[in-house]
């Protein structure tokens, strides 16, 4: 697939529902950069750590790469992953990248994908996180999270203290590589010693929706919980609400981006902003689609936001996945043998029944004959 990338603000067209859009100004303005009539439902993004063009888009139909930013996309990874790509990352090296398909990891290695080991739980992932060095990616699977030290090859699970509550943010410090924040269960958690064990926060506010670290400080810590921000400038210090209270009170938070007084909420039914720290909120409903799920909300190394939509969730997706990509299981494969060697025994005695009939008439006719 090859998307065009245009100069300068894009209307939004109302019927555009899917799709990735980016901001360098703070969310202000917005650019579609698959701005084709039939655009994928865009779930993830990576973006190479040594190259801001270099980017992985997972979609509701595969896996695609564009080299230059968006302006043109190719698909990826189609030898071995079929359906929908429900997270992406790459490795700190640059080198290498992750991919989670509905049933199976893929694992790229600067030349090909292959499949790689997956854990039980860890398929489809909802979120995958590059751990600040070489080789560590955090996975938070359907279910439990994971930690790899040698980009993926191998799995362990880390952070029993989260029980089976869905891991739905994970921030790794991009000063120290051990220190995460994590919103599992509606509850912040924090980790220090590289996601292998979790404390609780006891003075966050419950049902947090989003989690993220203030771009233009980051020792403060923003969520949002009850449809407004809060803030914790120290770990130590109280969470403080901020500004009011989104215009949407039924709208599902997603994801929560600031820098400076400039604050992006990303919902079930589009993205508000704020330039003056949440005294005030706009729905972005002129560039960006405000009737679709956001999916993504996220901002690169250089400062560049992403916005990603699709008509269909994550969950929709998970539960329509067929497991074209799943690693066929042992007792799967003993039944196709079974199914095989019945229908094999089946042609062969249905052989010996037409050898037996034909030397039956063969005789018949010898019989008969004067």
């Amino acid at each position: 697939m090859a998307a065009l990338l245009h100069v300068g603000a894009l209307a939004h067209d109302s019927g555009i529902s899917n799709g990735v859009f980016r901001s360098r100004d703070g969310g202000a303005t917005w650019l579609q950069v698959d701005a084709e009539s039939f655009a994928p439902g865009a779930l993830a993004l990576a973006v190479h750590p040594g190259d801001p063009h270099h980017l992985l888009l997972a979609t509701d139909s595969g896996l695609l790469r564009s080299r230059n930013g968006g302006r043109d996309w190719e698909p990826d990874a189609r030898d071995v992953l079929s359906g929908p790509a429900f997270a992406v990352v790459f490795d700190a090296n640059g080198r290498d990248a992750l991919a989670s398909g509905a049933h199976a990891l893929y694992r790229f290695d600067g030349e090909r994908w292959r499949a790689t080991h997956t854990p039980a739980g860890a398929a489809p992932a909802r979120l995958m996180v590059a751990g600040g060095v070489a080789g560590r990616i955090h996975l938070a699977g359907w279910s439990g999270l994971h930690r790899s030290d040698d980009g993926g090859r191998s799995w362990a699970r880390v952070g029993r203290e989260l029980g089976d509550a869905p891991v739905t943010a994970l921030i790794v410090s991009s000063q120290h590589p051990d220190e995460l924040h994590a919103l599992a269960g509606g509850r912040v958690w924090h980790s220090s010693d590289g996601a292998r064990r979790w404390r609780v926060d006891d003075r966050a506010p419950l049902q947090a929706q989003a989690l993220a670290v203030d771009a233009a400080l980051p020792t403060r810590l923003w969520l949002v919980a009850g449809g407004r921000a809060h803030r914790q400038d120290d770990r130590a210090a109280r969470w403080e609400p901020v500004g009011t209270p989104l215009p949407d009170p039924q709208a599902v938070v997603r994801g929560i981006d600031v820098d400076h007084d400039a604050m992006l909420v990303s919902t079930d039914r589009g993205v508000f902003r704020s330039s003056d720290a949440g005294t005030h909120w706009v729905l972005l409903s002129a560039e960006l689609p405000n009737h679709s799920e956001t999916t993504l909300l996220m901002r690169d190394p250089h400062a560049t936001l992403y916005a990603g939509f699709s008509r269909l969730g994550v969950e929709q997706l998970k539960g329509a996945s067929a497991p074209a990509d799943a690693p066929m299981a042992s007792s799967d494969i003993a039944l196709l043998v079974g199914a095989y060697a019945g229908f094999a025994a089946l042609l062969l005695g249905a052989g010996v029944l037409v050898r037996r009939a034909t030397r039956q008439r063969a005789g018949d006719l010898h019989a008969e004959s004067p």
